[in-house]
């Protein structure tokens, strides 16, 4: 018999085991199989789909995305724990859920990113009507009081950007500042507006229309001696 997530009476084990894959029972071109034999294409199909996903990443980078988000299985003979291979988790940014936010540091800078295979929290609302439901995460410190001049500017997408005040969830956020288009060029998105010294902003950025992904750039920059453009 077989069950989800347990490893086989026949499997081997070992504390330098790097991965677990399904190897009982597969059918596949109309053979039923249990065993390496089965579990090896399994890998090499992951590794194949995060190759294809990511072919700038080093083959130590594609490894670790299997091994960090794979789900840890316990072999009850001898109770080592294992990741078995999760190519959905593996596949999405490492910013896409709320609580992995990536830390943007200094009065300006620019972090690119993607929301591909990107997912919407349990709770998350909506940035605004329209999006997409793929969102990815930020965090920002300000150094200074003053005017923060936000934008994604250069990604390959039209774009929804959302700031909210320091949270400890997405669930029920609701934005301080959001904008879709600012007039630039690929549907951009930009925010200007105050912050204070110390104080943590939450930075969100989706696609704008269902299933619109690709790749980001986040682009900030702190203005501490605002002035008013009367003009």
């Amino acid at each position: 018999t077989t069950a989800a997530d347990k490893v086989t009476c026949f499997s081997d084990s070992a504390s330098f085991l790097t991965l677990l894959a399904p190897g009982a029972m597969i059918t596949a071109a109309g053979i039923q199989e249990g065993g390496t034999s089965q579990a090896s294409p399994h890998v090499a199909g992951a590794v194949a789909v995060l190759r294809a996903a990511f072919p700038g990443e080093s083959q130590a980078a594609t490894l670790a995305r299997l091994t960090t988000n794979g789900i840890p299985v316990t072999d009850a003979r001898n109770g080592l724990v294992k990741p078995r291979i999760n190519v959905l988790a593996s596949v999405r940014p490492a910013n896409d859920n709320f609580s992995a936010r990536t830390n943007l540091a200094g009065n300006s800078g620019t972090a690119g990113g993607t929301n591909l295979f990107a997912t919407r929290e349990s709770g998350e609302s909506a940035l605004t009507e329209g999006v997409g439901g793929h969102t990815v995460w930020w965090k920002w410190i300000a150094p200074a009081t003053g005017q923060l001049v936000l934008d994604t500017h250069g990604s390959s997408i039209d774009t929804v950007l959302a700031v909210f005040p320091a949270a400890t969830g997405a669930s029920g956020l609701v934005p301080m500042a959001v904008n879709d288009n600012d007039g630039s060029s690929n549907g951009a998105s930009g925010l200007l507006f105050m912050v204070a010294a110390g104080t943590e902003y939450e930075i969100a950025v989706d696609g704008m229309g269902t299933g619109t992904q690709g790749a980001l750039v986040v682009n900030w920059s702190l203005i501490t001696n605002p002035a008013a453009n009367l003009s």
